[in-house]
């Protein structure tokens, strides 16, 4: 992986799309909220048509809460992240075994750093 982020910037790491739950449960949840939300709109096509469009709107309105409601896990995950980083004193990653495993890229990053210092 390149530079994290410009990764992030350019939608390279979608934390919300690619970190969901891979647990039996978590699918079998999805599945049945799907049926269920299926199911519902089909019975509101049928039985109140003039329901469907109010219904539809709703459900686009829950979508959007629960982005909102993601971008906000997401941000508070890694302040939270970072705290501990700074509490735990964890700063591996500035020492030179830190960089070798993070790579070739991060050497160098620390190279053009010591030059702006001079």
């Amino acid at each position: 992986m390149g530079d994290v982020f410009s990764d992030l910037f350019f939608g390279k790491i979608i934390p919300c799309e690619q970190f969901t739950p891979k647990t039996k449960e978590y699918q079998e949840a999805c599945k049945k909220y799907n049926q269920a939300c299926n199911e519902l709109e089909t019975r509101i096509k049928k039985e109140a048509p003039s329901l469907a469009q109010p219904w539809q709107e709703a459900e686009a309105s829950h979508w959007t809460v629960i982005q909102m409601e993601q971008v906000a896990a997401f941000s508070a995950g890694f302040r939270l992240g970072v705290k501990l980083m700074e509490e735990t004193g964890e700063q591996e990653w500035a020492t030179e075994k830190g960089l070798k495993q993070v790579g070739k890229k991060a050497r160098q990053r620390k190279r053009r750093l010591r030059r702006v210092k001079r």
